[in-house]
């Protein structure tokens, strides 16, 4: 499902099992990225349409996102049982 939100909308609240998650809303604009004086992959500098999202207040613990999986039945992300991603907590 899409939804088109503008800047004014209010934090979404999600709750799941285990876990509240805030998600703010980010309204859609304009992007500058590259460089001109960069290496060739970041040049040129150019503007990218991005459309509206939601982003999280705060960052995603291992444990909400264990928690999320099991709430959701939600295929677990391939790396997760990698120590680089397992710690911490």
């Amino acid at each position: 499902m899409t939804k088109a939100f503008t800047q004014a909308d209010e934090a979404l609240h999600i709750t799941l099992p285990g876990f509240a998650l805030e998600l703010c809303a980010i309204p859609a604009g304009l992007l500058r990225c590259g460089s001109e004086s960069g290496r060739d992959d970041e040049r040129p500098v150019r503007d990218i349409s991005i459309d509206a999202f939601r982003l999280g207040r705060t960052q995603v613990t291992n444990a909400q996102y264990d928690r999320f999986v099991e709430a959701t039945a939600h295929e677990t992300a391939p790396f997760r049982a990698e120590p680089a991603f397992s710690a911490p907590d």
